[in-house]
């Protein structure tokens, strides 16, 4: 059975943010060899990578709509329902008026 757009969608946005924490460790854990933990510049390297992620983000989503238009924006049963489920237990914890308690 083929992937609709939502769940490649949604593949690729887990795969992109798992990969850009990874590129993201990679730089900062790499600089504590030669400065301690405290001290490392993390601001830039964290800026650049979300950077990165949101375009690597944006051009993998153009790629699929391009070389699959007609599933561009179609939802299939599993992703109605999926919806229908996610709307339905979120107005039951708003209208609840609290948090589940961990």
């Amino acid at each position: 059975m083929a992937m609709s757009f939502e769940e490649k969608s949604a593949w690729i946005m887990g795969v992109v943010a798992a990969g850009s924490y990874a590129v993201y460790l990679a730089i900062v854990l790499g600089l504590a060899g030669t400065v301690s933990l405290a001290e490392i510049p993390y601001v830039a390297p964290l800026l650049w990578t979300i950077g990165a992620s949101i375009g690597v983000s944006i051009a993998l989503h153009a790629l699929i709509g391009i070389f699959s238009p007609r599933e561009a924006g179609r939802k299939d049963q599993r992703d109605r329902e999926i919806t229908a489920s996610e709307s339905t237990s979120a107005s039951r914890l708003w209208s609840s008026g609290e948090w589940p308690r961990c």
